[in-house]
């Protein structure tokens, strides 16, 4: 699939948090993502878990490397993808922090 997508809903069905994988045509091993978290959800694990999910659907799908491009001063993203526990590497920008992650270490799960 050329993307993925996850949305956590709350019980009204309202989105609580939601995230994409969409491969890059060029390079078919290779997707970009994104994740979002409402306001009132942060900090409860929510983006973690279903960035998690989305990296096994992806790798199962044949991505091997993640990429974004997240706002230097998003420190909660951050500190989420640092935390992910997935090989991270970080080019700093000046208002932009390009994000590699390799996901080719959930074959080992």
């Amino acid at each position: 699939a050329p993307q993925i997508g996850l949305l956590l809903t709350d019980g009204l069905g309202r989105p609580l948090a939601q995230a994409q994988s969409i491969r890059r045509r060029l390079h078919p091993d290779r997707a970009e993502f994104s994740c979002l978290v409402a306001d009132h959800f942060q900090h409860r694990g929510a983006g973690r878990r279903i960035l998690l999910a989305l990296a096994l659907l992806a790798r199962a799908e044949g991505i091997r490397e993640w990429t974004a491009e997240v706002l230097a001063q998003n420190r909660p993203m951050l500190a989420l993808l640092r935390g992910l526990g997935l090989p991270l590497t970080l080019v700093t920008g000046r208002e932009l922090v390009f994000v590699r992650l390799d996901l080719s270490v959930l074959d080992t799960l």
